[in-house]
C-alpha cells in the first residue's frame, strides 16, 4: 500500500476553496475517496483520476502519502479544474497535472496508465450503456494487468434507489444507481476481471450505500 506520511509532515487540508461543499465533502463522496485510496498498490507509474472534479482525491494522495506515481486529473468541466488548481495552490500541493478532456473520448494513449480511478461519477451517468462506453475507454488506456477502480451507488438499497430515481426527474442533473450484477455481465466484453468489491456504509449487499469495484485489465495472450 502507499506509505502514510508522519503526522508532523502534514496538517489538515484547507477546504475554503471548495465551492460546492455539500457535493464534494458529503459523507458518501468523502468515504468513497478515502476507501478507494486503499486500492492503490505500492508501485510506480501513471495514476489517472477520471472526472476528477475539483481534484480532492489527488490532492489527498499527494498531501498524505509517499508514493512513486505521476498523478493526473482529467475532467470535462474547466471551471472545476481551475478550482482544483486553486485548492492545490492554497494547500501548497505540487506536481499534479490537470487535463481538460471527455471521459467518452480520453486524450490519453492506449495501454499507458498503471491505475485509473473514476469516483463519484457513474451516479451522474444516465444509462448503463453510457457507463459501459466510458468503462471501455478506461480499459483502453490502462496497461495490461493494470487496475480500474470506480464506484456505484447501490441500487439494491431501496432507499438509495428511490433517492436517485426520484432525483432523476429534476432538471438539475442526472442521478442513477447500478448493481454489481450489471458489471459482472460485461467483464469478458470489456476485457477485464473483477478482483475486489468493497462496500461503503453497511457491508450487507442489500443495505450498502455504495460499492467500490476494482477491475484488472486482462493480460495480452
Amino acid at each position: 500500500m502507499l506509505t502514510l506520511k508522519p503526522a508532523r509532515l502534514t496538517k489538515p487540508l484547507d477546504f475554503s476553496d471548495v465551492k460546492r461543499k455539500k457535493a464534494f465533502l458529503g459523507y458518501i463522496t468523502s468515504k468513497v475517496r478515502e476507501k478507494a485510496i486503499a486500492q492503490i498498490p505500492d508501485e510506480h507509474g501513471v495514476l489517472v483520476d477520471i472526472a476528477t472534479g475539483n481534484g480532492l482525491f489527488l490532492v489527498d494522495i499527494q498531501h498524505r502519502y509517499h508514493h512513486s506515481y505521476k498523478l493526473i486529473g482529467l475532467d470535462l468541466r474547466y471551471p472545476l479544474l481551475k478550482e482544483a488548481q486553486q485548492i492545490s495552490k492554497t494547500n501548497i500541493i505540487k506536481n499534479l497535472e490537470w487535463i481538460n478532456g471527455d471521459a467518452f473520448y480520453l486524450p490519453i494513449r492506449t495501454n499507458g496508465v498503471s491505475i485509473i480511478f473514476c469516483l463519484n461519477t457513474f451516479l451522474n451517468i444516465k444509462t448503463f450503456d453510457e457507463v459501459k462506453a466510458i468503462l471501455k475507454e478506461l480499459v483502453r488506456i490502462t496497461k495490461p494487468g493494470g487496475k480500474i477502480v470506480f464506484d456505484i451507488r447501490n441500487r439494491s438499497n431501496i432507499l438509495i434507489y428511490m433517492k436517485y430515481f426520484l432525483h432523476s426527474f429534476q432538471n438539475t442533473f442526472t442521478t442513477s444507481s447500478y448493481s454489481i450484477a450489471q458489471f459482472n455481465c460485461i467483464m469478458e466484453e470489456v476485457g477485464t476481471e473483477l478482483i475486489n468489491v468493497d462496500a461503503v456504509g453497511l457491508r450487507n449487499k442489500l443495505f450498502a450505500w455504495d460499492f467500490i469495484i476494482t477491475l484488472q485489465k486482462q493480460e495480452v495472450k
